[in-house]
């Protein structure tokens, strides 16, 4: 049997997040301003989009905020998917 789980939070100030490999984290010489704009851009007018040339995503939340992140595992106890919930349903009249 599959399994959820709240593992945690994630807080945006940019209003947007940004789903990537631990490689493409900016390095402390690099402009994390430049590389946070450049994630940024990918959600102006759409609701995500490629970054950091086709190796991360970037979602628009639709404000800042604190956001529940949750993990489904499967019968192994293997990651299967993660979840950030943006917009509870529920609220969303």
């Amino acid at each position: 049997m599959w399994e959820k789980e709240q593992v945690g939070t994630i807080i945006v100030d940019s209003g947007a997040v940004v789903i990537s490999d631990m490689a493409f984290i900016v390095p402390p010489e690099e402009d994390r301003y430049a590389r946070r704009n450049e994630s940024a851009e990918q959600t102006i007018g759409t609701p995500y989009g490629a970054c950091f040339n086709g190796c991360s995503m970037a979602f628009a939340t639709g404000g800042d905020g604190e956001y529940p992140v949750t993990v489904e595992r499967n019968s192994d106890g293997r990651v299967v998917s993660v979840t950030v919930t943006f917009l509870d349903k529920e609220l969303d009249l």
